[in-house]
């Protein structure tokens, strides 16, 4: 079981064992992330320890789409 894709992104199994993918913005100090809890799949983004968007997702196909359109400007 690989724990990593060929785009260096957990794969389901890799989430299962509680990796999280994860992007900072250094000039804005913005994070995403997404993770895996149970079997929800959650998509968060913070500004200064301040969560400001939390979606929640059936499967990782839409929890990615969601996590991909997200920039962090």
């Amino acid at each position: 079981m690989n724990i990593y894709n060929k785009q260096g992104n957990p794969t389901q199994y890799g989430f299962s064992l509680g990796y999280i993918q994860s992007k900072w913005n250094k000039k804005t100090h913005k994070t995403k992330e997404l993770m895996k809890e149970h079997t929800t799949y959650h998509v968060k983004v913070y500004e200064y320890n301040k969560r400001f968007i939390w979606e929640s997702f059936e499967t990782l196909t839409e929890a990615r789409k969601f996590y991909q359109q997200i920039k962090l400007k």
